[in-house]
């Protein structure tokens, strides 16, 4: 319970300074507001930060468009290749 307590918190305080800075909640912010709100709270909130970062990039990641737009994606993979070099503008494979 207490890394949920912890990200619960976090999303909190990060509610609470978006209606501090701006009068409206973090949803309601532009695109700049909200970077502004979240790089404050970066600052001074290490390991809810962390944990809110994470779970935003694994659910990113795992989606469908960031895996097949922000990774390569092959929907019927061959056999196990354990290493396999990437050219400079290659992105990286979704799992």
């Amino acid at each position: 319970h207490g890394a949920t307590e912890s990200l619960r918190r976090g999303l909190k305080e990060i509610q609470a300074a978006s209606q501090q800075q701006f009068s409206q909640s973090f949803t309601a912010l532009s695109v700049t507001q909200r970077a502004t709100v979240l790089a404050g709270y970066e600052t001074r909130a290490a390991a809810p930060w962390r944990m809110i970062k994470e779970l935003t990039l694994l659910g990113y990641f795992t989606s469908e468009p960031g895996a097949t737009q922000a990774l390569r994606y092959l929907p019927v993979p061959g056999g196990y290749k354990g290493s396999v070099p990437l050219g400079k503008t290659e992105r990286s494979w979704a799992l």
